[in-house]
């Protein structure tokens, strides 16, 4: 797994950093997550725009599976989620589904009175 601030923050249920998709129940958050850092890697070396809008849409693609579907505790899937779209909105801070989803993270954490993870 790259060594950056997203993917350094990236826990397992059990607190590990690395390989953090290994250790979830959810075969489809595993290989969407694991895909999403696989692109994101090749655009960090070629910069290219097609590597960057692959990259955005793996991410997109693995955030709202984690954010919708994964079978998983919100506990487990809410961070990760919140931090890929983060990472989109880096390459695309006008992507108004991650601005969205984004906003409904950092609300559902401010319900439950919890900090917003960085």
């Amino acid at each position: 797994m790259p060594d950056d601030s997203i993917h350094r923050n990236l826990k397992s249920p059990q607190g590990n950093t690395e390989g953090s998709q290994e250790s979830w129940d959810d075969e489809g958050a595993n290989k969407l997550v694991k895909e999403a850092d696989e692109v994101d890697k090749i655009y960090r070396k070629t910069k290219s725009e097609s590597d960057k809008s692959s990259t955005i849409d793996a991410q997109m693609k693995a955030a709202n599976y984690l954010m919708f579907e994964a079978d998983l505790p919100p506990k487990d899937k809410y961070k990760p989620a919140l931090q890929r779209y983060r990472r989109v909105l880096e390459l695309d801070p006008g992507n108004s589904e991650a601005l969205a989803n984004k906003k409904q993270i950092e609300d559902i954490y401010k319900s439950m009175g919890k900090p917003i993870p960085e």
